[in-house]
């Protein structure tokens, strides 16, 4: 299986955490487009940073290379498009250094661009729901010292794709510093997966994906839920689980109630349970569900995500990163399925499903 390399920072600045190692370390061994995650951390120190990342590279040869950075004050993920030939730190890094105006390749060109689809990847985080935009600096403390120098090691190997992303505070490094905006770790993890799966899909890397690895087109979508459905319908959920915390008030309130419908809007996946709330999941490239029998969780190393349990049966959502519980109201206006019309392959539609269009 092909490889992604991710990498975050240690804290720095007098933080004690820093949020792209928090978020990035979550991401190890993950199964996105085909590929597997491998997270390492590097160090904030000039220098010693670009001999960790290399030594990476050259260790794994991964198809696709991301490295992420906190960027204090920034209100949204932020995918940088250059990195300049330049340390100019503002504060000392981890071990003391201040470089003024030190080139970090003597010789080197004046910059090096971004070999990732940057500007699909932001259209794909905000068609998620998340805050994004393109980036045109990484300042020039290490993050640039880092984003610089993947470039020119990528150099004489076009086939691997290189970049990085800036991320906002977490809250509660926020809540230090009055008026800072921040980012939640679970949406911030959300946007890095929908960024390597768009990444991955447009420059063509790591298309070795299994059958069941990747949500199917078409009939075969129907058929899934239907297979879903026979499993699960009517049937009270006696156990629930979801990964991200926002979903998490909703477990009790599950528990009890049983699935009265799964509905395909697009490559959507509608759950609809009897209480009224709507499991919303769209699945991208990546996600799969599965069916086993109650008690008996395959071993895998995809994410999971959702699991919904009956006395005989269990549903697993893997991987999947854009999911959402909606109320009635949320549902009838739910940007995306606005745009998308009811299931033709469903046999239940009638005419009275059709809406005429404007």
């Amino acid at each position: 299986m092909k490889t992604v390399l991710i990498t975050g920072f240690e804290p720095f600045g007098g933080e004690s955490v820093n949020p792209s190692w928090e978020v990035v370390s979550g991401l190890d061994n993950a199964i996105i487009g085909g590929c597997r995650i491998v997270a390492r951390q590097l160090p904030c120190v000039f220098g010693e940073s670009l001999a960790v990342l290399n030594g990476e590279i050259d260790a794994l040869s991964p198809s696709l290379v991301l490295a992420v950075g906190q960027a204090g004050g920034r209100t949204d993920i932020t995918v940088e498009r250059v990195a300049i030939n330049v340390d100019d730190a503002r504060i000392a890094d981890n071990q003391g250094q201040q470089p003024v105006d030190v080139p970090i390749v003597a010789d080197g060109p004046a910059a090096w661009f971004s070999s990732l689809p940057i500007k699909a990847m932001v259209v794909a985080m905000r068609n998620a729901g998340i805050p994004a935009s393109v980036s045109q600096t990484a300042g020039t403390f290490v993050c640039n010292h880092v984003m610089y120098g993947l470039l020119h090691k990528l150099r004489d190997v076009p086939a691997v794709k290189g970049g990085f992303i800036h991320i906002p505070y977490l809250p509660q490094q926020a809540a230090q510093h009055p008026g800072a905006p921040s980012m939640a770790a679970d949406t911030v993890r959300r946007a890095l997966e929908v960024a390597i799966a768009t990444a991955l899909q447009v420059v063509g890397r790591c298309n070795t994906l299994k059958k069941d690895s990747i949500m199917p087109e078409g009939p075969e979508i129907r058929r899934a839920a239907d297979n879903l459905e026979a499993a699960f319908k009517g049937k009270p959920l006696t156990d629930v689980w979801f990964a991200f915390e926002q979903l998490k008030p909703y477990q009790s309130q599950l528990i009890g109630q049983s699935v009265t419908q799964l509905e395909t809007r697009g490559k959507a996946l509608l759950t609809h349970f009897s209480n009224g709330l709507t499991l919303y999941s769209h699945n991208q490239l990546y996600g799969v569900w599965r069916v086993v029998d109650t008690g008996k969780i395959p071993q895998t190393s995809r994410v999971l995500r959702v699991r919904l349990q009956t006395h005989d049966k269990t549903i697993l959502l893997y991987s999947a990163s854009d999911i959402d519980m909606l109320t009635p109201e949320q549902l009838a206006t739910h940007p995306i399925l606005q745009r998308v019309g009811p299931d033709v392959h469903d046999l239940r539609l009638t005419p009275q499903h059709l809406k005429p269009r404007q």
